[in-house]
């Protein structure tokens, strides 16, 4: 697998701004997925990937681990309600085995690339954090 960090500490965010993030179900898929985001130019430092329940205990869905600013953040995200579905929703998704990948990206360029590699590698719910929004990226069936 590429070099790539996964379930590294210090990408804990209180909130994914400027993210694609997206569930990739297996193993092989998320490997495919990251040698596609590398290969069109996707910078590994702009990827972070967690995993099973070390995942869920950096991921923090619930805020209980990162202190007093976590809380808070997670409490004004309720506002939206959305954001605090989908973060549990990836919470359960990687206690169940599954992979979360929250992609950086600079531009809405980049966005529409990353969400084209996520969907043709498998990945599904696949969203797009902003400034204050939560954008569902779908398919283009």
């Amino acid at each position: 697998m590429p070099d790539v960090k996964i379930n590294d500490p210090t990408d804990f965010t209180t909130y994914p701004n400027y993210r694609v993030c997206a569930i990739i179900e297996t193993g092989d898929a998320a490997r495919n997925i990251i040698k596609t985001l590398l290969k069109n130019n996707i910078e590994e430092n702009n990827i972070d990937i967690f995993y099973n329940s070390k995942g869920v205990d950096i991921f923090d869905a619930e805020a209980e681990h990162h202190g007093v600013i976590a809380k808070i953040v997670k409490k004004l995200r309720a506002y939206g309600d959305m954001e605090n579905e989908l973060m549990e929703k990836y919470q359960k998704a990687m206690e169940k085995g599954e992979y979360i990948f929250e992609i950086k990206v600079g531009s809405d360029d980049e966005k529409e690339k990353v969400h084209h590699i996520l969907l043709s590698g498998g990945a599904r719910d696949i969203n797009y954090f902003g400034s204050l929004v939560v954008e569902s990226l779908k398919s283009e069936s």
